[in-house]
């Protein structure tokens, strides 16, 4: 089967990934392959969970404020010596709550001490679809592609249940809160926002194939379907 990586069309540089059901999935699926091919840094540009298993390297909070470009380059030596002993790495600024938020390198400086940077740019309280406000997501200015996510079981659920700030789902779909999520409306959302290079429809099965085929025919866009745990995944 043919890598996710392959199948995205992920080049070296900046990634962003955005949208709801599957972000953080998708980023270690994509560490763990590009890092046959370059060293990689996993990050964010909002706010994500360290990976257990993979290595991190922190900003340390205020230390630009303190030091300044002693404190920038001494990191930069950090995470370069950190992809020498491992490829894939994961970096950034360590939160009260166990989160990391984005390190206060700019992401530019990023791709210049690692092959790949893949960047989750977007949260969705864990519901497999989000809408976004006027500032969201946080695509850094860099990155040459976004892959869109959104999990196929939002389909004949209530917006309210299934989407993160469904009430601006809702004038894009052109329905209320209580009203099912449907191919056509989830459709409406993605033509509407218009925020990504190619969609990802993660959690298919046979039960929701039919759903995903319809959501692929009513956009102009690559659309890509699979499960993200399994790591299974095709084009359509």
């Amino acid at each position: 089967m043919e890598k996710l990586c392959d199948l995205l069309k992920i080049e070296k540089g900046v990634t962003a990934i955005i949208g709801g059901g599957g972000k953080t999935t998708m980023l270690r699926v994509l560490g763990e392959e590009l890092s046959a091919r370059g060293t990689v840094i996993l990050t964010t540009s909002t706010k994500i969970f360290p990976f257990e298993d993979i290595p991190f390297t922190a900003w340390e909070t205020g230390a630009y404020e303190e030091r300044g470009s002693e404190y920038e380059e001494e990191y930069c030596r950090h995470i370069t010596k950190s992809l020498r002993s491992s490829y894939c790495i994961c970096t950034g600024t360590p939160l009260e709550t166990s989160k990391i938020s984005a390190p206060e390198l700019p992401f530019e400086k990023l791709a210049e001490l690692a092959d790949y940077v893949i960047v989750e740019a977007d949260g969705s309280k864990g519901l497999p679809v989000k809408a976004h406000k006027s500032w969201e997501p946080v695509i850094p200015k860099c990155a040459n592609k976004t892959v869109l996510l959104m999990g196929l079981w939002c389909f004949g659920k209530p917006a309210l249940e299934v989407v993160h700030r469904p009430h601006l789902f809702c004038r894009f779909a052109d329905c209320t809160a209580r009203d099912t999520v449907i191919p056509a409306s989830t459709a409406k959302l993605i033509r509407g926002e218009n925020l990504a290079d190619v969609l990802f429809l993660n959690g298919l099965t046979e039960e929701n194939l039919p759903g995903a085929l319809m959501v692929k025919s009513m956009l102009d866009m690559p659309v890509f379907a699979g499960n993200l745990q399994q790591k299974q995944w095709f084009e359509f």
